[in-house]
């Protein structure tokens, strides 16, 4: 059985898109990179002298904050380290509740 020979349908719509698209977007694309500059996280330095001109908001904070540092040497002895460990936790515990409070 002979079949005879179709007509090849081309969809209009889907060659356009295939041709335009890509130009297009390279075209668009290259533009859109051109604009961008680059950017960068912006950087706040504080000023110390802040509190020597405006002594009645700074009145019940200083700045910088003062701080309190505990040195803790850890030996390797896994019950001195725990129970250094456990005085640390109760410490930061009690910082905290005093801020928050």
């Amino acid at each position: 059985m002979d079949r005879p020979k179709r007509k090849h349908i081309y969809y209009i719509a889907c060659i356009i898109s295939l041709t335009i698209l890509p130009i297009a977007f390279i075209f668009f694309a290259d533009i859109e990179i051109k604009k961008r500059t680059l950017t960068v996280l912006p950087i706040l330095l504080e000023d110390k002298n802040l509190s020597k001109k405006f002594p009645k908001i700074f009145k019940k904070f200083s700045f910088p904050p003062k701080r309190k540092y505990n040195d803790m040497n850890f030996t390797g002895d896994n019950q001195k380290d725990k129970i250094k460990l456990d005085f640390a936790q109760i410490r930061m515990v009690k910082f905290f509740y005093k801020m928050m409070t």
